[in-house]
């Protein structure tokens, strides 16, 4: 067993067991056992290393959590049908081509020409689209959104219901290679944007 001793609460002078009176100060002795620590250092220090634990494993988990994956864009997300079937005016891509284009100042470019179908019950006289292109390696060159493909504003030169407009030879979008890459087209995605019928004139 451990003496006792006492200890003035004023000045922290220690005394043995028999004094009841700090001679230095007059403070009135309290006692503890020799080498025995207080309880509440031993609570502040659970308390805090509490603390510590929490926090290193809120910074632990913010460092490895997974990257959020980018949500797909509309345009991924769009079906190939224009959006305004309830309108009358509906239309869905039938084919994509790239072909080969020459500019007149010698240089070779792209082309893509693009043919589709009305499947809606009125005469088509605009449709627009929102194009992607992409290399062979699957990396995308550009993005052209909501491009005119195919606009007339006669009514004998509409597409009727379940006629299949083919886009002729030097009527497409013009693929520009830009340097320094001055990478080639390998693919196109097409998304229809705006189906309707002869614009009113100006």
């Amino acid at each position: 067993m451990q003496p006792q001793i006492h200890i003035c609460p004023q000045c922290r002078t220690q005394y043995d067991a028999n004094a009841q009176f700090c001679s230095a100060c007059g403070g009135r002795f309290t006692w503890q056992t020799l080498g025995q620590p207080k309880n509440g250092l031993y609570i502040v220090l659970i308390i805090l290393g509490v603390i510590i634990l929490v926090a290193a494993r809120y910074v632990l988990d913010s460092k490895i959590a997974p990257r959020p994956v980018p949500a797909p864009s509309p345009a991924q997300l769009a079906p190939a049908i224009s959006p305004q079937p309830s309108s009358g005016y509906s239309a869905e891509i039938v084919k994509t081509r790239i072909a080969p284009f020459d500019t007149g100042d010698g240089v070779r470019q792209q082309m893509i020409l693009v043919d589709w179908k009305n499947t809606g019950t009125l005469p088509i006289g605009t449709v627009n689209a929102t194009m992607t292109f992409f290399d062979k390696h699957g990396r995308e060159i550009e993005e052209v959104k909501d491009y005119t493909i195919f606009l007339t504003e006669s009514q004998d030169k509409t597409i009727k219901p379940g006629e299949t407009y083919v886009e002729a030879d030097g009527d497409g979008f013009v693929i520009i290679a830009l340097p320094p890459l001055y990478r080639k087209a390998a693919r196109a995605d097409m998304v229809l944007t705006k189906v309707g019928g002869v614009p009113p004139p100006i």
